[in-house]
């Protein structure tokens, strides 16, 4: 059946099931446990925490759209970045920059709006994540994207505005007051 010896072992059990986000039946085994409890284990690697080559949609309008991640600064290489955390990112995709008259007055608006092009190399950091996190009150939280903030060379945000809702866990390295502050909601 599958390489993974739990999983395995779990295949001999008459009550087995795959299910999925996605809902194709693929992604994840679900198996019952001792006491009531479900164990699952992923399959894919669509729900890790943000990696190396992570797509993160960009929650600001600094003009940038998708953004991957390259590096997560302050940890050893090939490390794993959670909310809070401050990563490398190289813009994939960004709102197109129209091409007018240096003379026209919506030259200069259109100039001061878009901050970011594609293929720029910026830092960034993480509000939202796939991967479930688990409070201390024991609630679990996941979100349907990762998603991160651009921020210049300072650390300061490149945006004026934070798009959609961002996780409470940046309020623990304390760094991160402003984004806070300027999205709609925190969850």
């Amino acid at each position: 059946m599958w390489g993974i010896p739990h999983i395995r072992a779990a295949a001999a059990l008459d009550h087995f099931t795959c299910r999925s986000d996605r809902g194709d039946d693929q992604g994840v085994v679900t198996v019952p446990g001792a006491c009531g409890y479900v164990y699952t284990h992923s399959l894919s690697v669509d729900c890790e925490l943000a990696g190396l080559r992570a797509k993160c949609v960009v929650a600001d309008n600094s003009g940038a759209l998708i953004a991957t991640i390259i590096d997560v600064m302050g940890r050893p290489a090939k490390a794993l970045g959670k909310i809070g955390d401050e990563v490398t990112v190289v813009v994939e995709r960004a709102k197109p920059i129209a091409v007018l008259p240096k003379d026209s007055p919506a030259h200069v608006v259109n100039a001061q709006t878009q901050k970011v092009r594609r293929g720029d190399v910026k830092r960034a950091v993480i509000v939202r994540t796939r991967k479930p996190i688990q409070r201390p009150d024991g609630r679990s939280i996941r979100f349907d994207d990762n998603a991160c903030v651009l921020l210049n060379q300072k650390g300061d945000m490149i945006g004026t505005r934070v798009t959609g809702i961002v996780a409470a866990e940046l309020r623990r390295s304390g760094r991160w007051g402003k984004v806070m502050s300027l999205s709609p909601k925190v969850i």
